[in-house]
């Protein structure tokens, strides 16, 4: 008896332990404290300076804007001084707006540059990428060392207010101003700011090409005309070309030459072909799958598996020339990723930009033509150990650059963004929370993006300040998501940055694919946690059923011990 009171002792005080409100909070609060971490965006700064010889002296960076620097006298003509020169990819933009600089520098050991005129250091980087976030309008002092020697260049960065227009700049290079028929000109466009452009060549025919090619087949003085646009307005170039009658002695054969974007890939496999061909004025091509085109630059089509021979004849006046290219199309297999989710199944996508709204196109892109919005292309070179940035700046989608750090050289490489009208054709469902965009983001060739080619992709994107007010959405849970393995994952997002516009974000992705921007209303978001604390509710009372259960049976037990004794 003394051993079955001892054991209802126990009972006792167990079954009051698991009942104390300590004990069962203990036991049920399973929530722990969150450890958020938000990643600054990375914004890289560099400065450069030189010793030159005596003299006034013109550079030119990348946009062939005229920089000037003045240098002192050298007493000493065996001395060997240092020589400031560099390019930048832009001189103005939209802020926040990223700079790339580099580093054209002679005999120089050491280099500083000054972003923003504060006669402070920012850098010494050789390819320094700089980011001026307000609107503002420095020059900039790069400062180049050797020995007890320096020197210096200025140039001048504009960054205009987000709400301020921006103009179209028009301009473009010839390869030639003058020949005899037919004389084949290949143009250049380095218009600034531009959503379109029209080329008249004088002749009476016209393009909307980047950079078309035109034969002047008879002689005569042609005005070339170039008119450029945005939002903003409209701005023109114009170049006088001189087509010369060429002898009978001296006649100019056509050379014929091909490119295309890809040689290979899965059907259906899109091919755009670019003309390389010289002093040409008429174009036959034959795809060896029984289509054809007169067009200089025409994209096709293969459906089929099949290794086709494509022949391009070209002619002028004088005679005719062929060249073939060989292209194979395999049938598509899908293939998992192991950087996380499946891959959809597209090509190479071509370097060249098509046009904006209906018209854009989806290209080699696996999504439908009719769903594609805007969209814009970005290259950038890959190398090995390097992190690989594309850059946005023309602002027709949410993105604003894609990053990734390179385990693999790949070179040259294509990064295209797709703004789309609805939820993209290649997705089913949608995910949770108001939509702000639907997105396609494509990186180099199909599969390229596994883990074993990349490492820490990531996306910055922007959401306009007005859809959030108007939305009622709560800016903490804006998030980036991405269509992998048949279902929506969001991915990490944190806030990196803010205008008078805009808030910008940078998410975290195991891979491209389509994506979807979107945020949680308050009202949503306070029904979620009103469902959180019902479950949480539900949760402790099953906790509680299972204790008092467990009471029961230990109490049960005991007594048939009793009874036995």
């Amino acid at each position: 008896m003394r051993y079955t009171k001892f054991c209802s002792s126990i009972a006792f005080v167990f079954v009051f332990i698991l009942l104390s409100p300590t004990a069962l909070a203990s036991s049920t609060d399973s929530e722990f404290p969150q450890i958020i971490v938000q990643k600054q965006s990375e914004f890289l700064t560099a400065d450069l300076s030189a010793n030159v010889t005596s003299g006034n002296h013109t550079l030119k960076d990348m946009e062939s804007k005229d920089l000037e620097t003045n240098v002192n006298k050298v007493p000493n003509k065996d001395t060997v001084l240092p020589v400031a020169n560099f390019s930048s990819n832009v001189s103005s933009g939209y802020a926040p707006r990223s700079i790339l600089f580099k580093d054209l520098l002679q005999n120089a050991t050491l280099r500083s540059w000054d972003f923003n005129n504060d006669e402070t250091a920012d850098s010494s980087d050789k390819i320094p990428v700089y980011v001026y976030k307000t609107p503002e309008n420095d020059i900039f002092n790069p400062t180049e060392r050797h020995g007890n020697s320096t020197n210096s260049k200025l140039s001048a960065i504009t960054v205009f207010n987000p709400t301020d227009p921006v103009f179209p700049i028009a301009n473009f290079h010839a390869n030639v101003t003058s020949g005899n028929a037919p004389l084949s000109v290949q143009f250049i466009d380095l218009s600034q700011n531009v959503t379109g452009r029209n080329w008249n060549f004088g002749d009476g025919n016209y393009s909307i090409e980047h950079n078309p090619k035109h034969t002047y087949s008879a002689t005569g003085n042609y005005t070339v005309n170039l008119t450029v646009n945005d939002n903003n307005g409209t701005n023109s170039k114009i170049l006088e070309l001189i087509v010369h009658e060429g002898s009978n002695n001296d006649k100019i054969l056509p050379v014929a030459n091909i490119a295309s974007n890809v040689t290979s890939g899965y059907a259906p496999l899109s091919v755009l072909f670019t003309d390389r061909s010289q002093n040409v004025i008429v174009w036959n091509w034959n795809f060896g799958d029984g289509a054809t085109s007169t067009e200089q630059n025409p994209m096709h089509t293969y459906s089929a598996e099949g290794t086709y021979t494509v022949n391009l004849e070209v002619s002028n006046s004088n005679g005719t020339a062929s060249k073939t290219v060989t292209i194979t199309v395999q049938n598509h297999i899908s293939t998992g990723s192991s950087s996380g989710g499946s891959i959809i199944s597209r090509n190479s996508h071509s370097s060249v930009e098509t046009g904006h709204g209906g018209d854009s196109g989806a290209g080699d892109s696996p999504e439908s033509k009719s769903n594609v919005l805007t969209r814009e292309i970005s290259q950038a070179f890959i190398a090995n150990g390097k992190t690989a940035k594309f850059d946005f700046i023309k602002n027709t989608t949410s993105v604003i650059y894609v990053k990734f750090d390179s385990k693999k050289t790949t070179g040259k490489t294509t990064n295209t963004i797709e703004m789309l009208k609805e939820k993209s054709t290649l997705v089913s469902g949608l995910p949770s929370g108001e939509i702000y965009k639907y997105l396609n983001i494509w990186v180099g060739d199909k599969g390229f993006e596994i883990s074993n080619n990349i490492e820490s992709p990531a996306v910055c994107f922007k959401v306009e300040k007005s859809w959030i007010q108007d939305k009622n959405i709560n800016q903490s849970s804006i998030v980036l998501n991405r269509y992998s393995e048949n279902k929506w994952n969001q991915l990490p997002t944190s806030l990196s940055g803010k205008d008078d516009k805009y808030l910008y974000f940078i998410a975290k992705t195991p891979g491209f694919s389509p994506f979807a921007i979107t945020g949680m209303t308050k009202a949503e978001e306070s029904m979620t946690e009103k469902q959180k604390s019902e479950q949480k509710g539900s949760n402790n009372m099953s906790v509680l059923g299972m204790i008092c259960l467990i009471a029961c049976l230990l109490a049960i037990f005991l007594y048939k011990i009793d009874q036995k004794e």
